[in-house]
């Protein structure tokens, strides 16, 4: 019994690192004409330098535009058309991301320079938490469960000896 809760501790306590790896926000602004998409961890770094691909609508094969963020996380392209523009994100460190951003026809009538965040996509909120605590509140639901069960095992062991 001890190595099965202590094999658990250690897979919980693994997995609450690789989650935390994986968390990407993505938030889309308009800019007319332009589209910005923001790309960060939970943790709010932003995924720099990563490798951007930008399909056009309805053709999830042809390439509209590549390139790379830029130190803050962003991305920003020029849609030339309404429809589902796929954008996908990969920093080549395993974080990959692929989102379908919807242009409508209005976005094309909007005066240049006016500001509209279109969407804002966050991850998981169990990730925001810094990685410290969620290994502890980890550690904790564990010790509960552990205590449940020799409590209802003591228990049941009390009430054979009587």
């Amino acid at each position: 019994m001890k190595r099965i809760v202590l094999l658990l501790i250690v897979v919980v306590a693994s997995a609450a690192g690789k989650a935390h790896a994986h968390g990407i926000n993505l938030s889309v602004t308009s800019s007319s004409p332009f589209i910005m998409v923001n790309a960060n961890f939970s943790a709010n770094d932003p995924l720099v330098n990563a490798s951007v691909t930008i399909f056009l609508p309805g053709e999830d094969e042809e390439v509209f535009q590549n390139g790379r963020t830029d130190l803050a996380g962003n991305f920003i392209f020029k849609p030339d058309r309404p429809g589902s523009w796929v954008y996908f994100i990969d920093d080549e460190r395993g974080h990959r991301r692929r989102r379908v951003i919807e242009i409508e026809d209005s976005f094309f009538e909007d005066e240049p320079g006016e500001e509209i965040v279109l969407t804002e996509e966050t991850g998981n909120p169990f990730l925001s938490i810094p990685p410290m605590i969620r290994v502890l509140l980890v550690f904790s639901i564990l010790f509960g469960i552990t205590g449940i069960y020799y409590g209802l095992k003591a228990g049941k062991s009390g009430e054979n000896n009587k």
